[in-house]
């Protein structure tokens, strides 16, 4: 019994607390409204499939920002002296570089994209994984 009289003073309160308020007829106002909207930066990876024949994996990502401006990188393993491999992103052909960390691609301005990828194995003595990051500027 006394649950069900707490509920319905709630209710009752819940009621008289959202009546809209009203200003006088002679009474005149101003009001500003502003926003902080963050900066949201990311990238996702979709189904990535392998051409054993071509040497190759290609797929998708999903890149995203809604700042000014981004860059998309692979990082990967330190590649040896003797192996080679390449990055296409988004038509465009970057070689790995042996240090582990392969720049892809400079955008500008807010974009929500999906762009093709193609990994090509020139010359790889082991297997190789990707990371893809993007560093918001």
């Amino acid at each position: 019994m006394l649950k069900t009289i707490g509920l319905v003073l709630a209710l009752n309160a819940t009621v008289l607390a959202a009546a809209p308020a009203q200003a006088g007829e002679s009474e005149d106002g101003n009001f500003t409204v502003g926003a902080v909207v963050p900066e949201v930066c990311g990238v996702s990876i979709g189904d990535f499939r392998i051409d054993r024949d071509a040497d190759a994996v290609s797929g998708f990502v999903q890149e995203y920002c809604n700042g000014s401006g981004f860059q998309i990188f692979a990082s990967h393993r330190r590649l040896a002296e003797n192996e080679a491999a390449e990055v296409e992103y988004d038509g465009i052909v970057a070689p790995m570089q042996q240090s582990g960390l392969t720049f892809l691609a400079l955008r500008s301005g807010p974009r929500f994209r999906q762009v093709p990828v193609t990994i090509h194995n020139e010359n790889l003595e082991a297997d190789l994984q990707l990371s893809f990051s993007i560093a918001a500027i």
